[in-house]
């Protein structure tokens, strides 16, 4: 101290002769060097000088970032200016907020910009976020509360505040499972129904996210349980597109609707049903769901699962009633959907279940064309084994489902599909009267390095 103040009545410069030099006083405030600053100030240091190489911050970013409160008073009387933005947009107060590792600073740093400084509690950086928001998106419970309670010595900070996008402090709480910032914001009376730039409320988050405490909390709190997103789609919806037992429980406990539609017609029962999830669809089906309730493309649950192939979700859709024979705006069953990919256990379901094996799409392919075309050997020989089925269907391309498997050179399917080997199909009439014959069937199929195999039938 004796030497600064040496150097000063010399005449020392107190500030810096070139840009990159750091100013005296803002390595004295950075240290904690009371004195020092004391000094400084006193022989007229700009308390407000901008460092370049220091993100363009001053003194008190450096004092209040190292917790030294007494510099921050000192430089706050001597009229330091709390709300100068460094490189970022940032003020001495949103720097504090915005730093995930809070330096040294405590409440007490905090209180003396707000209640001795009057630093603005709703500035906005670059990034579009208050104070509030930064304390939120970290998780700091305790400066959100402080924020909030007036026990920083000002008027408690905006909780409607958004960010660029629209969120409120409870979106980005909800966004971030963070149930004690919720719970804490809720009772700061923050508005569960608010709405953000991409029309998510902050119920949406939760019920995404399989969050069911936070979803009772916001329901308890009196959030919308019917708020539809932009297309239609509501919290239920949400819930049941990611098999979230518990919160599809939780909102129909409080009256969310099991047949609400999105803009496509799309049900919660047909998330649920497209990703198989059994649970979840088991809860909708009790509450009444609508089993048979067309997508805008004509489309089922029971064509969604049986395009998975969820033979779990197939059973309880059949058990309660869905039509198997249903056919979606293209032609296509469920029959269709299950046999085009391979689901051998559905396709058993769904023709026990009386789903015709000719049906025809409006291309005129059949079950069977469709598992020949993909090579589904086990599912063709399924759908062979009906004796109602007609192998030689052709679709609007005069293709067979015998053509379609040669396209693609499934030949084993090929195979199965020859006339060789119809005779279980044939009806008893149509037995007997081959049984008077003693004629040779040639399987144009057994032609193999140019001879001819042939197999008598009689």
């Amino acid at each position: 101290m004796a030497m600064t103040r040496l150097l000063l009545e010399k005449k020392a410069e107190v500030e810096p002769k070139h840009e990159n030099e750091v100013p005296a006083l803002y390595r004295a405030a950075e240290a904690g060097h009371h004195a020092v600053v004391k000094e400084l100030l006193l022989n007229h240091a700009n308390q407000n000088e901008v460092v370049p190489s220091r993100l363009g911050q001053t003194a008190l970013f450096a004092a209040c970032l190292g917790g030294h409160d007494q510099i921050v008073r000192l430089l706050i009387d001597h009229d330091a200016d709390v709300e100068i933005r460094d490189e970022q947009g940032r003020t001495v107060l949103l720097y504090m907020a915005s730093k995930r590792d809070r330096g040294n600073w405590t409440m007490d740093t905090m209180r003396l910009l707000l209640g001795h400084g009057y630093a603005d509690t709703e500035a906005r950086d670059t990034d579009g976020l208050t104070p509030l928001l930064w304390a939120v998106t970290h998780g700091n419970l305790q400066l959100a509360e402080a924020l909030l309670d007036e026990s920083l010595g000002r008027a408690v900070a905006d909780v409607t505040a958004v960010n660029d996008s629209g969120e409120t402090a409870l979106h980005m709480a909800a966004k971030a499972s963070h149930e004690a910032m919720v719970r804490l914001l809720l009772r700061y009376r923050a508005d569960p129904n608010a709405l953000c730039k991409y029309g998510w409320t902050p119920l949406h988050f939760p019920s995404y996210n399989d969050q069911e405490a936070m979803v009772s909390l916001l329901l308890d709190a009196n959030a919308n349980v019917h708020a539809e997103m932009p297309g239609g789609r509501t919290a239920l919806h949400l819930a049941a597109s990611q098999g979230s037992e518990a919160v599809v429980r939780l909102l129909l406990r409080y009256k969310a609707d099991p047949n609400v539609t999105s803009r496509g017609a799309r049900t919660p029962l047909h998330d649920a049903a497209r990703r198989g999830h059994e649970a979840a669809v088991l809860l909708l089906l009790d509450a009444g769901a609508n089993v048979n309730t067309k997508r805008f493309d004509g489309v089922t649950a029971l064509h969604l699962a049986a395009r998975n192939g969820s033979e779990a979700v197939v059973k309880m859709l059949l058990g309660s009633e869905a039509d198997a024979k249903v056919i979606d705006d293209g032609g296509t069953t469920p029959l269709h959907d299950a046999a085009q990919n391979g689901r051998e256990a559905v396709v058993s379901l769904l023709l026990n279940a009386g789903a015709d094996v000719n049906a025809k799409l409006y291309n005129g392919m059949t079950a069977l064309h469709m598992a020949a075309f993909n090579g589904f050997e086990a599912v063709v020989k399924q759908l062979l084994a009906r004796d109602e089925v007609e192998p030689n269907i052709r679709d609007s391309n005069g293709r067979t489902p015998t053509l379609c498997a040669t396209e693609q050179g499934h030949f084993d399917i090929v195979q199965l599909l020859s006339p060789m080997h119809a005779e279980r199909r044939l009806s008893p009439a149509a037995r007997a009267a081959r049984n008077e014959l003693k004629a040779s069937a040639v399987d144009p199929n057994n032609f193999r390095d140019g001879t001819e195999h042939q197999r008598r039938v009689n």
